[in-house]
């Protein structure tokens, strides 16, 4: 009886800890005004943990940006290039790698210059 009592209570600590965590944003990169990384939202587990947020991006592409969180002690970081994610939580940090889709790539936005558009929408631990 001890044994399926410790088998629901693992159970029942697991999906707080592998939550299912959905990064939704872009990228936007612009020659004359710059790139900015925009994060719409980072929902946990269904809750929305982290609000949208606009980033200019500078040129050192290594740095990493935060993003703000609406709960004390939860936080989240992106890569300037929107890569690679950092999420620290009450119940642990995760960090991953997200894919990009082009949404639109190459089209004219300044006078003849070309930008481009980079989304993310990844869902991660689901």
């Amino acid at each position: 009886m001890h044994f399926i009592t410790l088998i629901g209570a693992a159970l029942a600590v697991l999906p707080t800890a592998l939550a299912c965590v959905h990064i939704k944003g872009n990228m936007y990169y612009d020659p004359i005004l710059g790139d900015f990384m925009t994060v719409d939202f980072l929902n946990d587990d269904g809750v929305q943990r982290c609000k949208g947020q606009t980033r200019k991006v500078g040129a050192n592409r290594d740095t990493v940006w935060p993003i703000d969180c609406q709960y004390q002690g939860w936080g989240l970081r992106l890569s300037n290039n929107g890569r690679q994610v950092e999420y620290g939580t009450d119940h642990g940090a995760f960090r991953w790698s997200q894919p990009f889709s082009f949404t639109d790539e190459n089209f004219e936005c300044n006078s003849f210059l070309k930008c481009s558009v980079y989304e993310f929408n990844h869902k991660q631990f689901c």
